[in-house]
């Protein structure tokens, strides 16, 4: 029962209340300043009148029902009072998944948590098997249901947690886009529960320096790797031609399933990425990224909030499995046209 009661009292929106606030007070406010409606008297315009006669009619009928019209007022003030302190207790959590056999358990210390879970997407993934250009379907879902979770923001924090293929978790992040602060969920590899990333309030600590490497060429193809939890090697970039185009590698000095485990981490790591990236788009005049990321869900949907169509060239993220990478996503493309299959080698010219 209680739970069903923050749930619909987070739902109402502070709007309803605020204006029945103001409505009540100000009908107080009048009951106590009866010499502003003899003001009214004075004037002989029908208008005046009936405006008169209005307020003095709405004044006894609050003189009848005074008993309930406090207790409204009471109730309303006390519902005020608990949205503000649910608000700040608050989370709405994303999740979503596209592996079979993934339970995702979240554990967080809010008095209340919308959890948001989307269908299990991975039997998609297995009916279309390799046909990876038929996951625009897919692309589409996930695009609909951003849209459709962005919508409503009655909760005071949004976080997102789950387990899927990096394509689609780095447009999710890119279609949540940074405007909405998310938290981030990591589930260390001994555990079964998703946990929050350690706040910046609380993380006190050293992490792994995230190392720099680049290669530039004269091309306007730039390849960017990102690795936190494998090492991506050359053999596995083959495709992409790194040998003669330009080539931007971030790699942490200790690398593991949970080497992330901080916001103030994740802040780091991306202004040293984005720096580096945008710096090489600038001087080299890139026109296309193809993005290799070996990370955490948790960072790697942050690293997706950080792009931007407006400052960033063509990127499309692809997906390693089967020792190869095999497919991706074009950022921000349209779900239509934003798949691509990877054949021997890609083509890295526009």
């Amino acid at each position: 029962m209680i739970d069903k009661f923050k749930k619909m009292l987070i739902k109402i929106p502070f709007k309803t209340l605020i204006i029945c606030f103001a409505f009540f007070t100000i009908v107080i406010i009048f009951d106590e300043m009866p010499h502003l409606f003899s003001f009214f008297k004075e004037y002989k315009s029908d208008v005046i009148v009936n405006i008169f006669n209005f307020a003095r009619d709405l004044r006894t009928l609050y003189h009848n029902i005074r008993w309930l019209f406090w207790s409204l007022y009471i109730v309303n003030i006390v519902l005020l009072l608990l949205k503000i302190f649910l608000k700040n207790k608050s989370i709405k959590i994303m999740s979503i998944n596209t592996f079979e056999n993934v339970k995702v358990n979240i554990c967080t210390k809010y008095i209340y948590e919308n959890k948001d879970f989307y269908k299990d997407l991975s039997n998609n993934i297995k009916i279309l098997e390799n046909n990876y250009l038929n996951y625009t379907g897919i692309v589409k879902e996930l695009d609909k249901y951003v849209e459709n979770f962005m919508e409503g923001k009655n909760e005071k924090y949004y976080a997102f947690a789950g387990i899927l293929h990096t394509p689609f978790i780095l447009r999710l992040g890119y279609k949540v886009g940074d405007g909405t602060y998310f938290k981030l969920f990591h589930k260390k590899r001994n555990e079964d529960v998703f946990k929050l990333l350690t706040s910046k309030k609380t993380y006190s600590g050293n992490y792994p320096k995230l190392k720099v490497e680049k290669k530039l060429k004269d091309s306007d193809t730039l390849i960017v790797s990102i690795a936190t939890t494998f090492p991506i090697t050359d053999k596995q970039l083959s495709k992409f031609d790194i040998n003669n185009n330009s080539f931007l590698k971030f790699e942490t000095e200790d690398k593991g399933f949970d080497v992330i485990i901080a916001e103030q981490q994740v802040d780091d790591y991306k202004k040293i990425i984005f720096e580096n990236i945008r710096e090489i788009v600038r001087t080299k005049n890139i026109k296309k990224i193809h993005l290799c990321v070996s990370s955490s869900v948790a960072f790697t949907f942050a690293l997706g909030q950080g792009f931007s169509e407006n400052y960033d060239p063509e990127i499309i993220i692809y997906n390693f499995e089967g020792q190869q990478y095999t497919w991706g996503i074009k950022l921000f493309e349209k779900a239509e046209n934003s798949i691509v299959a990877l054949d021997e080698k890609v083509n890295t010219e526009l």
